[in-house]
Formats: structure tokens, sequence, C-alpha cells
């Protein structure tokens, strides 16, 4: 917007600086009415013309505020402290007075699943974790059938975006460099790889 209004002309693309400091060059024209929309929205928040309201959700981890926006949800118990509850489900739980956790562990999950964007699989997931979460007490759903070997590993492989590293997750070890655990995660498939092979050959 400010080339536009210096130059008098505006431009086609934008370069965006990424969290890792790398680039990323994106079209202005097809995203051009997105942008003019959430700046009309983000300049209605500014002026006080658009009340805005709490909700916890995956994308907080990006924002500095997430501390003190999760700590008002607690004291609130908002329901988007509800795992896996989406952010975009809260209004239609609030048109139904359900605004906090233990508003949705008392509910019906057959009233739940009548409002728009709710299922009734997700109403009945939704409602036992929200009871799950209010009584602090695990509620089975189900059993898992593994299969039976003579020797059984558990491995916990995890993912670092930032450091745009997978490494095996080991309780008590902190992170090392991405370089060393790559190593370290490749050296282990690579020997279950052959382990693999050798039972196969054995059998």
């Amino acid at each position: 917007m400010l080339l536009e209004k210096i130059q008098g002309q505006r431009p086609g693309t934008a370069t965006v600086i990424l969290a890792d400091e790398t680039t990323e060059t994106v079209g202005l024209t097809a995203e051009w009415p997105a942008f003019e929309q959430r700046l009309a929205e983000a300049e209605a928040i500014i002026d006080r013309r658009t009340a805005t309201d709490l909700a916890i959700f995956s994308g907080c981890g990006q924002c500095v505020w997430q501390e003190l926006c999760h700590d008002d949800a607690v004291t609130r118990k908002d329901v988007t402290l509800v795992a896996d509850l989406r952010r975009s489900t809260k209004p239609a739980l609030a048109e139904a007075g359900i605004i906090t956790v233990d508003d949705l562990a008392k509910a019906e999950s057959d009233g739940l699943s009548d409002l728009r964007g709710i299922g009734t699989k997700t109403a009945e997931r939704l409602v036992l974790q929200a009871k799950a979460q209010t009584d602090g007490q695990v509620i089975p759903i189900g059993t898992v059938k593994l299969p039976k070997s003579a020797a059984e590993l558990y491995d916990d492989i995890e993912g670092e975006p930032a450091l745009d590293v997978d490494y095996l997750q080991v309780p008590g070890r902190q992170l090392r460099e991405p370089e060393v655990e790559s190593m370290r995660l490749a050296g282990l498939v690579d020997e279950y790889v052959a382990r693999l092979e050798v039972a196969v050959n054995d059998a």
C-alpha cells in the first residue's frame, strides 16, 4: 500500500520474510481482496467498532500474546481450552449457551450435533473430552489391538519445524544440533532396515 501511494501503481508481487529468515514471493493480485478484508477487520478492532473474543487454538503458538490469552482463558474456563475444539466451533456453542469447559462437559451430545458445523461423532468426542478435563480423569473410548512380536520397540519421533529437523525423543535427553539429530535418526532407521532384512531372510 505504501509503494502504491508513492509510485501511483500497485506492485504485482511482494516478498515476505519468514520466521526462519528465508523469503517467499507472493502474487498480490490474487491475494489483494483477502488482504483488504483483513485490513478492514483490523482497523475496525483498532477503532473499537468490532469486539474481539478469546479463542485458544493451534496458531496461538506463533503469537506474542499467547501466555496472556491462555491465563485469561484458564480464569474464564473458556470452552476453547477443550482439546481439539476448533476455534470456528465456538460461536455455535455460544449460541447454545455453552461458554465454559464445564458447560460443555454437562451438555448432551445429541443436542450439540444439531448445531451448525458439529456432527454426531464430533459432538460425542468434544463432550467426552470436556468431561475428562473437568474431572481430571482418562475416559477410555476403545481398545487398540497391536500386532504381537518377539521383540517390540516403541519410538517417539518428533519434529521441530523451526529447526527443520526430525529427531528421536528420549526422556531426559535434550535436543542437540539439527545435524547431530538427523544423523542419529538416520542411523536408527538404517539399523531397523538391516534387522528387518535379517528377519525376512531367516523366515
